[in-house]
């Protein structure tokens, strides 16, 4: 997998016997299995999110998520919410950024960032659901599904599963 774009092309090729491939969020699910590397978390506070994930990319970062859950005071998810949907929005106007997911605290928010990024939702790679486990599982993929085939666009989910 290509992790190194930050690296000129005669580096790439002095430094690899064979170049790595280049993957994108249109990549197979078994290529983006094993391909996203060390993925970045930030906090969907971060006031210069977008210029932050483009700078990230430019010095090597392939995969981020836009973090809404444990970072996030209870008292600041609304505002973090909508912060993070309007750095998206920029992103996806100025692109240059990693792949990028979101990591949500409930099912719903799913459809309401998608909704949010409108035209802009091919910023976003996917989701990450956190806390998954059987008895929380189903209505995290169900709004995921739900939302990829109201946007006619592949979303994907990167579960995060944190008990026995």
């Amino acid at each position: 997998m290509r992790h190194f774009d930050h690296l000129s092309d005669d580096a790439r090729r002095r430094l690899f016997w064979r170049e790595p491939e280049p993957f994108s969020r249109d990549s197979s699910r078994e290529t983006l299995s094993v391909a996203l590397g060390a993925t970045l978390y930030m906090p969907a506070t971060r006031p210069r999110l977008a210029h932050d994930l483009v700078r990230r990319a430019a010095q090597g970062v392939a995969s981020s998520v836009v973090c809404l859950e444990d970072s996030i005071a209870d008292e600041e998810l609304p505002a973090a919410q909508a912060n993070a949907i309007a750095q998206l929005r920029e992103l996806a106007v100025t692109g240059g950024g990693p792949l990028v997911f979101v990591r949500v605290r409930r099912p719903e928010q799913i459809a309401e960032i998608a909704e949010g990024l409108g035209e802009h939702l091919h910023v976003l790679s996917g989701f990450v659901l956190p806390k998954f486990a059987e008895s929380t599982g189903a209505a995290y993929l169900d709004a995921l599904d739900d939302t990829a085939a109201t946007h006619g666009r592949r979303l994907w989910g990167m579960p995060v599963i944190e008990s026995p």
